[in-house]
């Protein structure tokens, strides 16, 4: 049951994010903001690691330091502003589903470089977000003056 409630608790908080995000995008530039959710994260993040996972959170050896630096420069940082940066030239509700595309790429680049095999799952799955960013980006923009290229921000992301 927990891990239900923890499962839900995640999807609100993506839901909401983007959401909060326009909002404060109206009165600052995303780059700004970028570096506001990434240190709130941070704090939020080394809290939990110290008081739940001291321990491991010591012992961690320089391959998982460097991994996961590398990954939050990727996910954290530019991910984000790329994020942030589509929530305020599309609108959250256009530019949010195109975040969720990275499941594309996380399979073209797990078959690529780690020899990862896909699945019919994975096929079928792969092909509805396809579909979907073809139908986002073949629409009329929801925010005025928004361009066709701007939605390479939230696919970047």
């Amino acid at each position: 049951m927990l891990s239900i409630l923890w499962g839900l608790s995640a999807g609100v908080g993506w839901g909401v994010s983007p959401i909060l995000a326009r909002v404060g995008l109206q009165h600052i530039r995303p780059s700004i903001g970028t570096f506001l959710s990434v240190v709130a994260s941070l704090i939020v993040a080394t809290t939990a690691a110290l008081i739940f996972e001291f321990r491991a959170f010591i012992s961690l050896s320089l391959q998982a330091i460097l991994c996961f630096a590398l990954a939050g420069i990727l996910s954290q940082a530019a991910g984000r502003y790329f994020n942030f940066e589509g929530i305020k030239r599309l609108g959250a509700s256009r530019s949010a589903p195109l975040v969720g595309a990275s499941p594309l790429f996380a399979t073209i680049l797990a078959v690529v470089f780690l020899n990862e095999t896909v699945t019919v799952p994975i096929l079928v799955g792969v092909l509805s977000i396809v579909t979907g960013v073809y139908f986002l980006t073949s629409g009329k923009p929801i925010v005025s003056g928004a361009k066709k290229w701007e939605y390479v921000f939230p696919l970047a992301a």
